[in-house]
């Protein structure tokens, strides 16, 4: 990554390099993460939104494995314990995963950072009849 470059450019492979030289801290790579997250709010891109909080929690844990000091916000289908999963649907409001998803705990041992979950049609349905 060049110097003033904004890491919200780089790419997924730049910013864990980035972050394993000390060429880069997770506090930036998050500062910039809750910044682009701010602009975005006025999409409603965001069911739940936790960077300050993981900003505050990475700070105290060295990042590790191959994606460490990588920043993920994935689609509201994927549970992960303890927290609310809607799967866009008003059906599951209030439904509380008592597990979670391979792929996020796959994320997890890898290092990335999870800042939150994102809006999407319910159920993962293409409500626009798109044909291929």
């Amino acid at each position: 990554m060049n110097a003033g470059r904004s890491l919200r450019w780089a790419s997924v492979r730049d910013v864990a390099t980035q972050v394993a030289e000390d060429a880069a801290s997770v506090d930036a790579v998050l500062r910039e993460t809750n910044e682009a997250a701010t602009r975005l709010n006025g999409l409603n891109a965001f069911v739940r939104f936790d960077g300050e909080q993981v900003r505050q929690d990475a700070g105290r844990l060295p990042p590790q494995g191959s994606l460490g000091g990588v920043v993920l916000a994935h689609k509201d289908m994927f549970y992960r314990k303890g927290q609310v999963t809607t799967c866009g649907s008003r059906i599951f409001a209030n439904s509380v995963a008592d597990t979670t998803a391979t792929v996020l705990r796959r994320f997890d041992a890898a290092g990335a950072l999870d800042v939150g979950t994102l809006h999407m049609a319910e159920f993962a349905l293409n409500m626009r009849g798109n044909r291929h």
